[in-house]
């Protein structure tokens, strides 16, 4: 008698090989997924603050040049601003440092810090302000 070779099905260890690899496959791809996500999490993080920034440095440039000094009441040296974006809220910190370069100009730098879980990240402009 000839035996049967008929061999248009999958064994059971060959599934469950398949099987294995594809779950392999996709616990490298979901560190992926988890990797870029965080990353694009902490790139809106860095514009939002980019953006708390910029509109410090256009509120600054709305003072009166003699109002721009260091404790002066129109000119907080900290506060603490909130967004809320992609159904995450966050709080800005906004120090500004004023230093005198001579007595028509002045330096303001402003520099915008927060945090996400154990990292701690911010930003920092610069703007010059001249007396007219």
């Amino acid at each position: 008698m000839c035996a049967l070779s008929d061999k248009r099905g999958l064994t059971l260890i060959e599934v469950m090989m398949a099987m294995m690899i594809s779950f392999i496959i996709f616990l490298g791809l979901s560190e992926t997924i988890v990797i870029a996500v965080n990353a694009n999490v902490q790139n809106a993080l860095r514009d939002e603050g980019v953006r708390v920034a910029e509109s410090e440095v256009n509120a600054v440039r709305t003072v009166p040049f003699d109002n721009v000094y260091a404790g002066s009441p129109s000119f907080h040296a900290s506060d603490n601003v909130a967004r809320t974006f992609r159904l995450l809220s966050m709080n800005y910190e906004v120090a500004r440092t004023v230093t005198d370069v001579d007595a028509n100009m002045k330096q303001v730098l402003i520099t915008v810090s927060w945090r996400r879980g154990n990292r701690t990240d911010n930003t920092a402009f610069t703007t010059i302000l001249r007396k007219r």
